[in-house]
């Protein structure tokens, strides 16, 4: 994958990001103790579509071709299945693959039924791509509070609910207004690099993320409607 030196740069400071969010992660989980319900191999939470940024698509790509052509073609032939079947609901849904165009279209609430794994699952159900996954499956299981103590998320995956419940110091807290702050920061410069244009959000889907060209600036020309961003 091709990017210019100051979009390289500004993912480097995004996984920098990622690490903070592991780091809390792992000090959460550990302090939650074995009682945890999550686990190498537990992949229920990998099902359906997952809205994610631009950064986020640029390190999964990065992980994704440190596969090997096997692995590659086999992801990469699931992606297209499910982005044939998007474009069925959402024609005008074209690379670079963007969300934010769509229309009074309600894929920020895609049907939580959706069963459909992760295209980026191995067979035994594990992330292939661990290391570069994007930060919503970092921070997916537990509660978000703040060392302030605003809370920033309360759902917990129900497999750690009993971990939880029987902690007597609770979840372990983080800098998340920290993360979240910076988070913000590094998207809208990425999108401004891309785009030339100042947007504070662009989105895809995991499955769409693997096939954005990042290399051809023609791509982001297409148009986005900033009133929704």
């Amino acid at each position: 994958m091709t990017m210019n030196q100051d979009v390289a740069a500004l993912i480097a400071a995004y996984r920098e990001v990622l690490a903070q969010a592991d780091h809390w992660f792992d000090d959460a989980a550990t302090a939650l103790g074995p009682m945890l319900g999550c686990h190498i191999g537990c992949c229920d939470c990998c099902r359906g579509l997952f809205d994610i940024t631009v950064p986020d698509a640029v390190v999964l790509q990065m992980g994704f071709h440190r596969l090997d052509a096997g692995w590659q073609q086999r992801v990469l032939r699931r992606c297209r299945e499910r982005r044939d079947l998007l474009q069925q609901q959402w024609p005008e849904l074209q690379a670079p693959y963007l969300l934010n165009h769509l229309h009074d279209r309600p894929w920020q609430t895609m049907p939580e039924r959706d069963a459909t794994p992760c295209p980026l699952l191995d067979d035994d159900g594990c992330c292939l791509v661990y290391a570069w996954r994007p930060l919503t499956c970092r921070l997916h299981g537990l509660p978000q509070v703040d060392h302030d103590a605003e809370v920033f998320s309360d759902d917990c995956c129900p497999y750690n609910e009993e971990a939880v419940y029987q902690s007597t110091s609770g979840v372990q807290r983080g800098p998340f207004r920290q993360i979240f702050t910076r988070e913000a920061q590094l998207i809208r410069r990425v999108n401004q690099l891309l785009t030339g244009r100042d947007l504070y959000e662009l989105d895809t889907f995991i499955p769409l993320a693997l096939m954005i060209d990042f290399s051809d600036p023609d791509q982001w020309a297409q148009p986005v409607d900033t009133a929704r961003l």
